[in-house]
């Protein structure tokens, strides 16, 4: 099986934050701003390796005006809802609107709050909203409470899936972990699937696993097939029951001797 990686320049960096301003590393939006000029709802959706994200922006509770991106297909939902969140504080930035935004991401949100992340695309995005602040109000809605911005938000980000305007946006290195994962799995498989050893474990265990299904030593000596062993093993236990009390000091001084079979 092949497997296309990503070029480098597609992939996302790490940066020194210790060098930011404790001031821009750790912040908080207000949950709303009073009077403000538009209400925004932002949300991200994947379908399949199809990601999207969509920013619906309202004027008395009417739609104003919509933006729908598409993302690559080694972006992740959370990308998406946090992509469509710094948009739409950008937006309000350069057009010197008040807003307030809502998202029904909560991982987004707590994403000012965090200090320790080294992402280059996720600084970017922070240094942009903590520009922001004051003139924009971030909340929360449930996914399920039925609201109407937040149901077109929803609606429009899955369309943009396969329709929306492309948006570069570098991928996470959990991304290429995985992809990488799943290249060694894969590999791992096929080789197990062709090799001609372990005919009885395969009966067993077809598919490799990167978890230790059992530590049940008798268990293990039986399904790969080392029956002799098994015996052994056996033969050595009913010994020890035998002399626990005729050898002298009871069972331990053989024990001792036999440390893999104890």
């Amino acid at each position: 099986m092949n497997y296309d990686f990503i070029d480098v320049i597609h992939l996302d960096s790490f940066i020194k934050v210790n060098n930011i301003n404790i001031n821009q590393r750790i912040f908080e939006f207000s949950s709303l701003v009073e009077s403000p000029d538009f209400e925004v709802y932002t949300d991200g959706s994947g379908i399949g390796d199809n990601v999207g994200t969509a920013v619906c922006i309202f004027k008395d509770n009417d739609l104003f005006e919509s933006f729908q991106f598409k993302l690559a297909s080694y972006n992740s939902v959370f990308q998406a809802d946090l992509s469509a969140i710094n948009f739409a504080a950008s937006w309000a930035l350069e057009n010197g609107y008040e807003i307030n935004i809502f998202t029904d991401s909560l991982s987004s949100m707590a994403v000012p709050k965090k200090a320790n992340s080294k992402s280059l695309f996720i600084n970017q995005l922070k240094s942009k909203m903590f520009q922001a602040i004051g003139s924009v109000g971030l909340s929360w809605v449930k996914a399920d409470d039925r609201i109407p911005g937040n149901e077109l938000a929803d609606q429009y980000a899955r369309i943009a899936t396969t329709d929306g305007q492309g948006q570069n946006i570098p991928a996470a290195y959990t991304y290429v972990k995985r992809k990488i994962k799943n290249y060694i799995l894969d590999s791992w498989q096929r080789y197990w699937k062709d090799s001609a050893k372990g005919v009885t474990v395969k009966g067993y265990i077809p598919t490799v696993d990167l978890n230790l299904l059992t530590h049940n030593r008798q268990l293990l000596f039986l399904i790969s097939g080392h029956v002799l062993f098994l015996l052994i093993y056996i033969i050595l236990n009913k010994l020890i029951a035998l002399t626990a009390f005729g050898w002298p000091g009871g069972c331990r001084p053989f024990r001792a001797r036999l440390p893999l079979y104890s």
